[in-house]
């Protein structure tokens, strides 16, 4: 008997940055020199956007840590060689600011800005994808409104850019503005393989 499996998008780049990303994190907590709270910005920033690195903004979204100390947590990692500051440039040549990439890793080749999430109540049925600079707020804002918990399933670092990409690509799957049915299947699985063919493009 044939087993049915779901198809498959995972590039052979997304299987390469994730043996990395495993290895990267497990040196970084058995290394007895980093403070706690460098090795959970540094889980942060992988978590977020694997080897591709994040802005300043958008890992201080990420901690609950007021901004000053996470800055100086970033700087330290810098030069404890675990992240590399790249920067970013506009079509023209300008400066875009600076990402802070996992050393190692691959740069991210598009300008940050913030991240897209899918957010769903319990049963995930019924998924929110949308795009925000602070994931925490947004979150807080949409709980507001809801008369059941609500909570991320996905999120990653690509902003409107990637958004765009996962309404095009999903489609299908619309009820409505930026709702989406996953009522059949596994929706931070297929979201999350749809994002991988936003980084391979």
């Amino acid at each position: 008997m044939e087993i049915l499996r779901p198809p498959q998008f995972v590039t052979a780049r997304a299987i390469e940055e994730s043996l990395f990303s495993a290895a990267f994190i497990r040196n970084a907590l058995l290394d007895p020199g980093l403070s706690a709270e460098a090795k959970g910005v540094l889980c942060g920033i992988t978590e977020a956007s694997g080897v591709r690195g994040l802005g300043i903004a958008e890992i201080c979204a990420l901690s609950n840590d007021n901004a000053e100390m996470v800055k100086r947590t970033v700087e330290k990692l810098v030069h404890d060689g675990y992240l590399v500051r790249r920067p970013l440039r506009k079509p023209d040549g300008t400066s875009d600011g600076s990402i802070y990439q996992p050393a190692g890793g691959h740069p991210l080749g598009r300008s940050v800005n913030g991240f897209a999430y899918a957010i769903s109540a319990p049963d995930r049925k019924l998924v929110k994808i949308g795009c925000t600079k602070d994931p925490r707020k947004r979150l807080a804002a949409l709980q507001s409104a809801s008369p059941l918990p609500l909570a991320f399933i996905w999120l990653q670092v690509g902003g409107y850019e990637l958004e765009r990409h996962l309404h095009k690509t999903l489609v299908r799957r619309r009820v409505r503005g930026e709702w989406f049915d996953f009522s059949n299947t596994d929706a931070a699985w297929m979201i999350g393989r749809a994002a991988e063919l936003f980084e391979s493009s």
